[in-house]
């Protein structure tokens, strides 16, 4: 098992150059704008014929999540995941599953929620970074960081945990990935 943890920003041309450094089997990885988690994801309760999608909110705030996922091939990565076909939320669910309150995709402060997702090869999956409102007025706060990844590229595979992690200090809001393979 890979007992490095990577932190660093996330952008693409970051993320591909570290998952050809260090390959996917046995690693954990996570990506943010913050400070690293200062303990493992685990993949406990997983098996290699699913990836499971936690989201978990640690900010005051509610967070609506906003993420994407399919299964199709995109021609025209990540441009093509970020449309409203995409979105898990409200009536759009993935292999039956919503996220948070009613599937709307909130996830109010302090709790989380999980998906998982079949594995077939060809996932593509991100977040826009979350909207943050206020839990009494609905306001919009502010937003998280945007993150995508597709399983082709090699940056996860099946057994996989996923974990989007929304946090909030201050007027600063931020979304981080933490990437567990097997």
């Amino acid at each position: 098992m890979c007992s490095r943890l990577i932190h660093m920003h996330v952008t693409w041309v970051r993320l591909m150059v570290l998952a050809g450094a260090i390959g996917t089997s046995g690693c954990s990885i996570a990506l943010s704008g913050g400070e690293p988690p200062t303990s493992g994801n685990g993949t406990s309760g997983n098996d290699d014929d699913a990836i499971l999608v936690r989201f978990r909110n640690l900010a005051d705030d509610v967070v609506d999540v906003e993420f994407y996922f399919t299964e199709e091939e995109l021609e025209n990565f990540p441009e093509d995941l970020f449309v409203d076909d995409h979105r898990i939320h409200g009536e759009t669910v993935v292999q039956g599953q919503g996220i948070g309150w009613a599937n709307q995709g909130t996830i109010n402060p302090g709790e989380s929620d999980t998906l998982s997702l079949e594995c077939n090869g060809d996932l593509s999956l991100g977040t826009t970074g979350g909207t943050f409102l206020d839990a009494d007025t609905g306001e919009e706060l502010g937003q998280g960081s945007r993150i995508y990844l597709r399983q082709e590229d090699g940056l996860f595979a099946c057994g996989a945990v996923i974990d989007f992690t929304y946090e909030a200090d201050g007027d600063e809001y931020t979304t981080t990935l933490s990437l567990n393979n097997p």
